[in-house]
């Protein structure tokens, strides 16, 4: 299921809505022609990780992000049918249905958060790590602060795990209800996560996914 979100008095809700997320999936089967999502190729740009699945060595990823990265409103969080897991856990089988993945990411979390917990990511000695943020970022920072925020994840996880790698997962968009995030940083935050890549550093843009759709 797509991740939606409303607002009320109390604050944030989750809801499934399996119309809505229907339709969304009718317009996904028709963007994805046209749009890449994750399909990097792995040997050029993260040759390290292409190297270790080649040689069926096994590899660790970690996945730092926020409550879409937690797996919040898919509907495997909410144990009902499909039952999705979400998307850290489908990347790694992806990858290697033998993969070892930490889901590190908490509801609420800006990239900022994620700058103070690079010894946890660290101490896993990731192969990968997966840096999903963007949501509530978008509530107060603007690109140089969110780019900045990112960057400083990406030196200190390096600094004491010399050749991991990273995948950068531009956000998703936001539904109307979210009122307290400024729309136009996305396509900012999009645009500073790509200038960012490069060997050992790609870029999942679910962004410009969700814009084609």
């Amino acid at each position: 299921f797509v991740p939606l979100r409303v607002a009320t008095r109390c604050g944030v809700r989750p809801v499934i809505a399996r119309r809505e997320a229907a339709d969304a999936f009718d317009d996904l089967a028709g963007a994805a022609h046209g749009v890449l999502l994750i399909a990097p190729e792995l040997d050029g740009v993260l040759p390290r990780l292409a190297e270790r699945l080649t040689r069926k060595n096994p590899i660790t990823i970690c996945l730092t992000g926020d409550s879409i990265s937690e797996g919040y409103d898919v509907s495997g969080f909410h144990r009902v049918p499909p039952y999705q897991p979400a998307f850290g856990q489908l990347v790694a089988q992806a990858l290697d249905p033998n993969a070892h993945l930490h889901n590190l990411a908490a509801a609420g979390w800006t990239a900022a958060d994620a700058v103070w917990d690079t010894p946890r990511i660290a101490a896993r000695a990731p192969d990968l790590v997966i840096i999903a943020f963007g949501m509530n970022d978008a509530s107060y920072a603007d690109a140089g602060e969110f780019a900045g925020n990112v960057s400083s994840v990406m030196r200190r996880v390096r600094d004491a795990v010399p050749g991991v790698e990273f995948m950068l997962v531009s956000s998703m968009l936001p539904t109307p209800e979210c009122h307290w995030v400024v729309p136009e940083r996305f396509a900012e935050y999009r645009a500073a996560l790509a200038a960012m890549t490069g060997e050992g550093v790609d870029l999942a843009d679910v962004t410009g996914l969700w814009t084609a759709i």
